[in-house]
This record gives structure tokens, C-alpha cells and sequence, in this order.
């Protein structure tokens, strides 16, 4: 009999993940336990709630921001007790390859764990295993890390995550992502594996690369495979045996969601050309630009495009061995090479006095040049940044219509993320690191308060109740852009000149799973 697919491709999954920053940052020797991270660092909000579908995966949609950790535990009760895990961590979140990644995920960090034995609450408990069930996930849908050091090849989820980070789905099912557009993995050699990482890393790839799933089955079936837990092993064996037929469903799943939102739009439009037509037939006149038909009929048609691209986008991306997100980013990067300084005044001519589309390409063009601190202070000379607040405050139509009715609270949908990246797109063309002065009197590694100064927490609390949370994060933005901070120091005081924007992002309220 066949494996059978685990269930409905949309049916997700919630993990918390740290953010990345908050990583990078970290004054410790080794991460806490996800407990201490919850209860102790209120201030820095570190931890995030991310649900995760298989939809998710094989499109490939959080590959470029999320980090999943494969590591070994070193002792029983604590995974890094000399600290070389995570200054690997750091290390790869710091260099070109993980500049980008926003989240990180590790278990001893991102799951409720048992320690002191006895200690985790039932509702951690129950948490924890909703998360284990569905951590195959992570490993086939994110960038992974490996932490490999000698041991890590004898165990049963160290070897079970690096075949998974090797792989990515197609719509037949799983193919080896070695050697191709689709790699994902990066392997850090640590311990004593460091002095022969070239020969520890060749066995790695060499031993998962090419199995396919009922091969990966029957070698992690071997009673020579550890686990410190023979149940996780269990659980996890028929999973690997479905996987083919698990990501097959979700390529189905997304094929027809394509078509049906497809549909419901080429419906829409055909309605709103009837009624124009029918208005202009009844009033014997062609409608103006502005009339509300015609403006209807034209939103209409320009939805029925963006379904009519997306679903074009989805099978070119399949018909090419790539995985869709991945095509998305690699088609960015090629534009981004194009982009010069030279096209900053044009770019902010669009700004402000194109079209929506034409705004939004332009603030996202203008993201990408302002990741160089030169170029923020090019764009702010050629009068781009009233034209950026005036998008941050308000957004495009096309921001408006898609963004999500009666939800709360952070989630990685795709419709939720489409909007939310879209409405920061402005602000984040002048986002900078954030400044740190040498006068403060905070110690290195102490909890930072949530807001810079007593007058923005005041602008905080202006903030009427009835005013979303991200309404009011715009707000805050806003009035950041348009009035310099006062001078602190001397090393502040030379920075007066460039003007940045906070990221607003938001966070889950710490512990919010348990509320719930």
C-alpha cells in the first residue's frame, strides 16, 4: 500500500523562532533555554510566532529570511556548554550567506524543554510535542545550518535533518537539491571535526545527498542510528516514507488555489465591465477616469493580471526544476545588479507621481540601493524622503484591497506577508542599524527599554486604543523621520544628518501561546 500524505497542505503549523538580530547581539556564552527567553527578556520581545504550512514549503516562502539549526546536544542537559555552537551561529549570521535571514529556529531555544526534569508545565508539554510532530517542516522548507562535529553522523535527527536540508519538492515528489539553484544547506565544521572539516563535510553530502526517501528510510530504520528517545524515532520513520506523496498534495493544493482565485477574479471583472457598460449604455456617455465603474472595471482587470502572472510564475518556476520563491529572488537579484545611483532621481520621480504600481516598484527599488549608507544619504538629498513617509503613512489601493480582514496578531500567511512587506517597503528603503551611544549608562547584554526615550513612549500612549498596532508602529515612524532626535554625545551629534527608520515589526507577546 502506498504512503499516504500527512493531510491538507494549508493545514499549518505555529513555531516560535528568535529573531536573528537578537541572535547576532547576544552577549552570552550559549543561548538559554527557551523558558528563560520567554520569562526574562521581556524587554527585547526576541521571540516570534511563525505558522508554517506546506504550501509554505515547497514554494519556498520563508528559505531566504528563516534559519533552521541542525545540531547535536553536547550533554543531556545542555546542547552547547563551551559556547561553539553558538559563536558558529553568529558567525554564519554575520557573513554574506546569512546577512539576510531575519528568524532563527533551534530547538533548545524554540521549544519548551524539560529542564531541571519534571519542570516544564503541561501546556509547555503539549506545545512541545504539537512542534516536534512537525518539525520535518523546518528542515525542507527553510536555509539550514549544520553544525557538524564527529558525533553528529551517529544520530537519528541530526542525520534525518541534513537529508531533509538536502532535498526540495517538486511535484513528483523529492529531488536531491545538491548542485543545483535549489541548495539551501551550509555546513560549519566545529569541535573536533574543525581540523578535517573538508573530509567531515564531503562524508555528510556524500551519505544524504542522492537517497531518496524510502532509502533514507531504511537507513535511519538501523538500530546503529541513535535517539535518545526511541518514540521521536517511531514517529518520525512513516513520515519520511509519506514525504513524496505529502508534497505532491501540495503542489496539488496550490494548483488549484491558482485557478480558482483565477476564476473568481476573470468573474469580477466580468462583472464590473457589465455594469459599466450597462451605466454607460443607460447614460449614453463614456465614464470619466474617476468614475466609480470605470475605476472598479479597472482594479478588476489589474487583479485578474496579477492571478493570471502568479499562476504563470507557479508553472514556470515548476517547468524549470526551481523552486517558485527561489525563481522570485534570483529574477530581484538580477534586477538589483542593474540598478545604479544614477537611476535614484527617476526612481523618486515615480515616488511621487506615478502610479500605484509604479510607487510601489519604485519604494522597493529604492530598498534595495539604501542598504549601503551612502546611498540612504543620496536618496534623502534628491527628495525622497517625503514622497517614502507619504507611502509608509497612507500605502497604494493596491495595499489597501489586499490587506486582511479580522486577523491579529503576527502571521507568516502568504496574503498577510504580501501586505505587510508591501506597506513597509517605504520605511525600510531608510532603515539603519540601530544607534547605540557610548554615554549610555545600559551594561552590554541588559534588557534595552521597548522605547528609546520617555517622549516616544508618550507618543506610544497617545496612540488611541482604537488605532491598530500597526497603524500606530506607522505613526511612530512617521514622527521619527520628520524630527531628528536631540544629540546625546558627541557620536551621536555626527549622526544627526542621516535619518533613519525603525523597523516596526512586530513580535508575539511573550507567552502568548500560553494565553491562548
Amino acid at each position: 500500500m502506498p504512503a499516504q500524505p500527512e493531510g491538507n497542505s494549508t493545514r499549518s503549523c505555529t513555531f516560535f523562532m528568535l529573531s536573528a538580530d537578537f541572535v547576532r547581539q547576544f552577549p552570552g556564552k550559549s543561548l538559554p533555554f527557551f523558558q528563560e527567553i520567554r520569562d526574562d527578556y521581556t524587554t527585547e520581545e526576541p521571540l516570534v510566532e511563525v505558522a508554517l504550512d506546506y504550501a509554505d514549503v515547497v514554494k519556498g516562502t520563508h528559505i531566504e529570511t528563516t534559519l533552521a539549526v541542525s545540531h547535536r546536544w553536547m550533554q543531556p542537559d545542555d546542547p552547547d556548554p563551551d559556547g561553539e555552537q553558538l559563536k558558529a551561529l553568529k558567525g554564519f549570521l554575520n557573513s554574506p550567506a546569512g546577512k539576510k535571514i531575519e528568524r532563527v529556529w533551534i530547538d533548545s531555544a524554540c521549544m519548551p524543554q524539560d529542564h531541571p526534569k519534571g519542570s516544564r508545565s503541561a501546556e509547555d508539554a503539549a506545545a512541545f510535542k504539537r512542534m516536534l510532530k512537525e518539525v520535518n517542516r523546518l528542515y525542507l522548507g527553510t536555509t539550514v545550518l549544520i553544525l557538524l562535529d564527529m558525533s553528529y553522523v551517529s544520530r537519528f535527527w541530526t542525520q534525518f535533518e541534513s537529508w531533509l536540508s538536502m532535498q526540495f519538492a517538486t511535484p513528483s515528489g523529492l529531488k536531491s537539491a545538491v548542485g543545483t539553484k535549489n541548495e539551501r544547506h551550509h555546513i560549519v565544521c566545529i569541535q573536533n571535526a574543525a581540523a578535517q572539516a573538508e573530509s567531515f563535510t564531503k562524508l555528510l553530502v556524500d551519505q544524504w545527498a542522492k537517497k531518496t526517501p524510502d532509502e533514507a528510510h531504511a537507513f535511519l530504520s538501523k538500530p546503529d542510528v541513535t535517539v535518545t528517545n526511541q518514540g521521536d524515532k517511531d514517529g518520525q520513520l512513516p513520515k519520511i516514507k509519506a514525504l513524496d506523496a505529502t508534497v505532491q498534495g501540495a503542489f496539488g493544493d496550490i494548483s488549484r488555489s491558482l485557478e480558482d482565485e483565477l476564476a473568481a477574479s476573470e468573474a469580477v471583472a466580468a462583472r464590473a465591465r457589465a455594469e459599466l457598460a450597462a451605466w454607460e449604455a443607460e447614460n449614453d456617455a463614456k465614464a470619466g477616469e474617476k468614475n466609480r465603474l470605470k475605476v472598479a472595471a479597472r482594479q478588476a482587470a489589474s487583479a485578474v493580471a496579477a492571478a493570471r502572472l502568479a499562476k504563470e510564475e507557479h508553472a514556470r518556476a515548476i517547468s524549470s526544476s526551481v523552486d517558485p520563491a527561489m525563481m522570485k529572488r534570483a529574477e530581484a537579484a538580477s534586477a538589483e545588479d542593474s540598478l545604479s545611483m544614477s537611476d535614484v532621481p527617476e526612481l523618486v520621480l515615480h515616488l511621487s507621481g506615478g502610479g500605484d504600481k509604479r510607487k510601489e516598484q519604485a519604494a522597493a527599488a529604492l530598498a534595495k540601493l539604501a542598504r549601503n549608507a551612502d546611498n540612504r544619504v543620496a536618496i534623502a538629498k534628491a527628495g525622497g524622503i517625503a514622497p517614502l513617509v507619504a507611502l509608509a503613512r497612507g500605502g497604494t489601493d493596491g495595499y489597501r484591497r489586499s490587506m486582511p480582514r479580522g486577523r491579529s496578531g503576527f502571521s507568516l500567511s502568504t496574503t498577510t506577508t504580501r501586505w505587510r512587506s508591501q506597506r513597509r517597503s517605504a520605511s525600510s528603503a531608510l532603515r539603519a542599524p540601530p544607534r547605540r551611544s557610548p554615554s549610555s549608562s545600559t551594561a552590554a547584554g541588559a534588557a534595552r527599554p521597548r522605547f528609546a526615550s520617555s517622549s516616544a513612549a508618550r507618543r506610544s500612549r497617545r496612540c488611541s486604543s482604537r488605532v491598530s498596532a500597526s497603524a500606530c508602529s506607522r505613526k511612530q515612524t512617521a514622527t521619527r523621520m520628520l524630527a531628528p532626535r536631540r544629540p546625546t554625545s558627541k557620536a551621536t551629534t555626527k549622526r544627526l544628518g542621516k535619518i533613519t527608520v525603525s523597523d516596526s515589526r512586530r513580535t508575539a507577546p511573550r507567552g502568548s501561546f500560553l494565553r491562548r
